[in-house]
Formats: C-alpha cells, structure tokens, sequence
C-alpha cells in the first residue's frame, strides 16, 4: 500500500507540472523546432507516462491479492491437515479443496 500512495503522490504532482510545461510551449511556437518543446511530441509521452504509473498501480495491486490470496490457501491447507488429525473428516475436506482452489495447488483425489 506504501507504493501506492508514493505512486498518488507522483502522479498528483506530476500531472500539473507537466501540464504548465506543455502549456508554456504551446505559447511559444518557436521553439517547437527542438522536439521537447513540440506539443505533438509531449502530449503523446505524458499520456504514456500516466498509462505507464495506472499500470504499474494495478500491476501493485493485483500482485498483493494473490499473494494474499494464496497465503489463505496455504492456511486452509494446514488447518485441512489439522481438521483430518482430530477426525473431523468432513470440515478437513472442505478445507482441503477450498485450500487447493486458493492456493493453485491440483487437488489430489483418492
């Protein structure tokens, strides 16, 4: 989540400044003969650069769901095996499979 607000932070204060950039060239036709100052130029690369900090964002995020979600289905595992250690072979069961499901791990059937 930390990288997330680092990304907020960027993005947010990076949008305006390459904003009063883009605005000041537009100003100055002459110096749109260097291509940093050429709007057909800058335009295109801050939205690449926004798209670039959306998917880094989503990339973050989806990498703490999974990881997430496999830390739950190695538990349901464990607790699988402990359910299955006291007899209670039906609760373990579910565990098992639910655990399985979470974690990617191929069930294996008797």
């Amino acid at each position: 989540m930390k990288a997330f607000r680092y990304l907020l932070v960027f993005h947010l204060f990076l949008i305006p400044v390459g904003g009063a950039f883009i605005a000041d060239d537009m100003a100055h036709p002459e110096r749109w003969d260097i291509w940093i100052h050429d709007p057909s130029f800058a335009i295109p690369c801050c939205v690449v650069l926004d798209a670039i900090l959306i998917g880094t964002c989503v990339h973050i995020w989806w990498d703490e769901r999974q990881q997430k979600r496999l830390a739950k289905g190695i538990w349901l595992l464990r607790e699988a095996i402990r359910l299955d250690a006291e007899g209670s072979h039906a609760a373990a069961d579910e565990a098992y499979f639910e655990g399985c499901r979470l974690s990617g791990v191929v069930p294996k059937l008797k």
